[in-house]
């Protein structure tokens, strides 16, 4: 019941991060407070404004390479990001340099070892059982392992321990929804929706059911809903376009979805989205010649 009192230490009650920039720490806090609220591209800018305006902040860098790696477009910003924070772990206090260690395994190492970072977060857990955003990391790595079960048992227990948290709510639902449990994941979802007025990732998931569900109307009008809430957030018009798609609208109309993302990523994103992106459209008009194209052109930019 998420009218119960918390019984453990939100995000929203750690410790920020030692800093001479008080533009940072304010950003820093606001990244708390979104992630909490499961608005995830608020969150996301945050913390990248936290870094811009201090560098040498290691808990912001260590968190947005946990962010960027639940992208999976972003393998590149997370070791960055990774190693900044490993760079300027002299900063992080007693819980954090814990939580670097906890997560070296996953983000650093090549290949990715994420069951030795399963197993050091579990150890975290046991030393910082009321803390949710540990049990929150612990689920995240299940997740990926494709431990929805395990992943599940984790977001529940984070939510658990703050009740407040929309995000792990999310992530709970997100489970639900792969496990084939939709009528539970509709309602946990829903109630992310109700806790936060700014949450996002719910929507996302919402709109993912009903593309399984093949209610194409239905995933346009809550990608709409997600719009409304975070007109910025450039993922959601990659979903704009798929719902336009798959309801036989124009390809006119969903280049223009797609145009609306690309303006709000960086250059050098743009450069590899867009040719994949208007693949995507010639492949649904049947115009292979023209994606065929497209993808050459990207291979070479890439090289």
């Amino acid at each position: 019941d998420t009218s119960s009192a918390p019984t453990g230490v939100p995000l929203t009650s750690l410790p920020a991060p030692k800093s001479a920039v008080p533009e940072a720490i304010a950003a820093y806090r606001a990244f708390q407070q979104s992630f909490r609220d499961a608005d995830w591209s608020s969150a996301m800018r945050a913390l990248e404004t936290a870094v811009d305006r201090d560098p040498a902040m290691g808990a912001a860098h260590l968190r947005l390479a946990f962010l960027h790696s639940l992208e999976a477009f972003e393998e590149g910003r997370v070791r960055t990001s990774f190693h900044a924070a490993v760079r300027n772990r002299g900063g992080l206090d007693e819980h954090d340099m814990a939580l670097l260690d906890a997560l070296e395994p996953y983000l650093q190492r090549e290949p990715s070892d994420p069951k030795e970072s399963e197993q050091r977060l579990e150890s975290l857990r046991a030393r910082w059982p009321a803390d949710a955003e540990i049990a929150y990391i612990l689920g995240s790595v299940r997740y990926d392992r494709g431990d929805m079960g395990g992943a599940l048992d984790a977001f529940t227990s984070a939510s658990g321990i703050d009740p407040a948290f929309a995000q792990a709510l999310s992530s709970k639902g997100g489970c639900l929804a792969y496990l084939g449990r939709f009528d539970e994941a509709r309602a946990t979802l829903d109630r992310v929706l109700r806790l936060s007025p700014t949450a996002t990732e719910a929507l996302w998931y919402q709109a993912q059911i009903h593309e399984q569900e093949g209610r194409c109307a239905d995933e346009e009008a809550t990608v709409r809903a997600w719009l409304a809430r975070d007109p910025d957030d450039n993922f959601a018009y990659t979903w704009l376009a798929n719902a336009l798609a798959a309801e036989g609208k124009p390809a006119d109309t969903v280049r223009t979805a797609l145009e609306q993302k690309w303006v709000r990523v960086d250059a050098d994103s743009r450069a590899k989205r867009e040719p994949v992106d208007l693949a995507n459209v010639d492949i649904l008009m049947g115009d292979f010649a023209s994606a065929e194209r497209r993808l050459h052109d990207l291979e070479k930019l890439l090289a």
